[in-house]
């Protein structure tokens, strides 16, 4: 995170047996200020503030929460205390807000506070139009990318001024789960994503029943359903997308049973594997949604099995691979699949994966230093290239710390096309921010790796 920290990283090996950290206190600060509606110039009661942190992973931004919550008074004033010093970003708004906080502080209907999932509705309500407060960062605006954190000195109370903030047209969507398997089935816990808010379950629905969910923006929305079943039988679960466009919007999700994977996994042509112990298979949703089946365990025969998997794109991923192999295939049903990307066909007789490992990898060994001198612990990154966009660049990254001469090695290597780097201890966390790790590897080393090449590499930051 930008600004103050409450933890540090550091590695103690066999050269570097202590280390001495030192900690610096602050006193905590305070913001306030005031809320307007910019079409009025009134202030506004019962506005929520939120006060956030940035973070990085994966090349994405997002605000972490930072500190107590706040509504707005009768003269749209509001105080957040009690802060770290630091670099921070507020959101205000918007009113329409999830069971969940309106349960866990009922005093919020009071202010105006209306809750976004209603289990009963009726026609009006369908075709009803909210006008709520936007969902606006300060500073920045309306978009979180544009957001520019403030700096709050230690022991700092600052008045921020006159905040503006809009009312807006919020959407509505009608969730039905007709024509599902409710046997044994009470109700359904839906949640849902968006590129611009994820949040935790908005409302349960009855087994084959239907509610209306409200305050959605126009965008791609995808909606995840979970019924817990019975003991002794599966849960069900399902996924689908709505588009929400100027009006009211229907989804039907129906809860069935999901499909059984059997899969294997088996050597190259001309390989040998003598044992599959220590690997392990995650099935991980590439939108978003619980990982529900854990770390998947394969047999002596190389054999496994994954029950009950909804039918969505999932990344099926393999670690603990020893470093005298590696992943040269996936197929699923049968076809090769990329980035270890499977799209489970509801329309298939059968669900079957099989990995395929060679034992000729290629590695890279080498040196990071900086103006002539070894760089100890210095981050190295190797990244197929051309790298792949998104999320799949930093799935696929192969790391290693330099030791205490700068030495490193990468082993168990796929063939193919690498760009590497290396980047000081103290900047490793900054590779995760967005673009910095691409705008890097543009300008990196490129290597060409055969099967079992070794290759030398020298490294600089």
């Amino acid at each position: 995170m930008d600004g103050y920290s409450h933890s540090a990283e550091f590695a103690l090996d066999a050269t570097t047996p202590t280390k001495e950290l030192t900690f610096h206190f602050a006193r905590p600060a305070e913001v306030s200020g005031t809320v307007i509606d910019l079409e009025t110039e009134q202030p506004v009661e019962g506005v929520p503030i939120n006060i956030g942190q940035f973070g990085y992973s994966a090349g994405q931004r997002f605000l972490t929460p930072a500190g107590s919550s706040a509504i707005t008074g009768p003269q749209g004033r509001f105080t957040l205390s009690g802060l770290v010093p630091s670099a921070h970003v507020l959101m205000v708004g918007p009113r329409l807000r999830s069971p969940y906080d309106l349960r866990s502080r009922p005093e919020l209907k009071k202010l105006g506070i209306e809750d976004r999932f209603l289990p009963e509705f009726t026609d009006k309500d369908r075709e009803a139009v909210d006008m709520d407060y936007e969902t606006t960062y300060w500073p920045g605006g309306s978009s979180l990318a544009n957001a520019a954190p403030f700096t709050l000195p230690s022991a700092s109370k600052i008045d921020l001024g006159i905040l503006g903030v809009r009312k807006v047209a919020k959407y509505r969507v009608v969730v039905s789960l007709a024509g599902s398997s409710c046997e044994g089935i009470d109700k359904a816990n839906v949640s849902v994503k968006s590129t611009a808010f994820a949040t935790p379950i908005l409302g349960s629905i009855p087994c084959g029943g239907s509610a209306l969910f409200r305050g959605f923006s126009p965008g791609e929305y995808e909606f995840e359903v979970v019924a817990t079943n019975k003991p002794g039988k599966p849960d069900l679960t399902a996924t689908a997308k709505v588009q929400v466009d100027h009006g009211p919007s229907q989804i039907a999700i129906p809860l069935l049973p999901g499909a059984k994977i059997e899969g294997s996994v088996v050597p190259a042509e001309g390989a040998k594997f003598n044992s599959y112990d220590g690997i392990r298979l995650l099935l991980q949703p590439t939108a978003f949604g619980a990982i529900r089946h854990g770390l998947i365990p394969i047999d002596a025969a190389g054999k496994f099995s994954i029950e009950n998997v909804a039918m969505r794109e999932y990344r099926l991923r393999a670690s603990g691979i020893p470093e005298t192999h590696y992943l040269q295939q996936m197929l699923y049903n049968g076809i090769p699949v990329a980035d270890q990307r499977i799209t489970l066909n509801s329309a298939a007789p059968a669900h079957s994966v099989e990995l395929i490992f060679d034992d000729k990898p290629a590695a890279i060994t080498g040196t990071v230093t900086a103006s002539s001198n070894p760089l100890p612990s210095a981050h190295v990154v190797v990244a197929p290239w051309p790298a792949p966009p998104g999320i799949e660049l930093f799935t696929s990254l192969r790391t290693a710390t330099a030791d205490e001469k700068g030495r490193f090695s990468i082993a168990g290597l796929a063939p193919g096309n690498y760009r590497a780097l290396a980047v000081p201890p103290e900047q490793k966390r900054s590779l995760q921010k967005p673009n910095e790790l691409e705008r890097l590897l543009s300008n990196a080393e490129t290597v060409t790796l055969t099967k079992r090449q070794l290759k030398t590499m020298y490294l600089k930051p």
